[in-house]
């Protein structure tokens, strides 16, 4: 465990083409229905991080579970089940939730997994990620576990650059390097100098 992260961190990168593209050949549904099948199977082996274009809009739509906290309602040992953690999110980007979206928010809510955009340093006002002629949008995101929200460093949504349409998104993991212990031994010193005589030559 060279970064003392307390269980792996499994990273995943994603392109989803846009509902109505010709090149979206496959069912949406069935897509995410794949990628949540994923996610769930690698939870179980450590955190997430998903990043990539998922072409869709999500708004403000919460993606987690509101009114979660079932233990004050009925009894249950809190180690029985962990609601999920309310955590505003913002977005500039206010078209309404496309099927994408929806399908975005329903696997975070399914997975306990949570959208970086809007809500993390560097980027708390969710800046758009996508510019076109035709106006600006939210859909490029980074997804990652709830247990993993408190290591984040910062997401940042960088600067438009004549290379895409699409701005680069980053972030950042706190980590702590575990120092290595070493046997140390005290080593002889060399001569300074060494001659070389007939007999060191046979």
């Amino acid at each position: 465990m060279f970064f003392s992260i307390s269980r792996d961190v499994f990273v995943a990168v994603v392109y989803i083409s846009p509902e109505y593209s010709s090149y979206n050949n496959n069912d949406i549904e069935s897509i995410y229905s794949i990628l949540l099948s994923d996610v769930e199977k690698y939870s179980s082996m450590g955190d997430i991080i998903i990043q990539g274009d998922f072409n869709a809009y999500t708004n403000t739509q919460l993606d987690f579970i509101e009114f979660d906290n079932v233990t004050e309602l009925v009894n249950l040992d809190d180690s029985e089940y962990h609601p999920d953690r309310v955590l505003s999110r913002n977005n500039l980007d206010h078209k309404h939730t496309n099927n994408s979206g929806k399908l975005l928010l329903n696997m975070c809510k399914e997975a306990k997994i949570r959208i970086l955009n809007g809500r993390t340093i560097g980027d708390l006002n969710g800046q758009p990620t996508c510019i076109t002629y035709n106006g600006s949008s939210v859909v490029d995101y980074t997804l990652i576990s709830e247990e993993l929200i408190d290591s984040i460093g910062y997401f940042v949504v960088h600067d438009f650059t004549s290379l895409s349409n699409h701005r680069t998104i980053s972030c950042a993991m706190f980590a702590k390097f575990s120092s290595i212990s070493c046997d140390f031994h005290k080593l002889e010193s060399l001569p300074g100098k060494l001659f070389l005589t007939d007999e060191a030559m046979v």
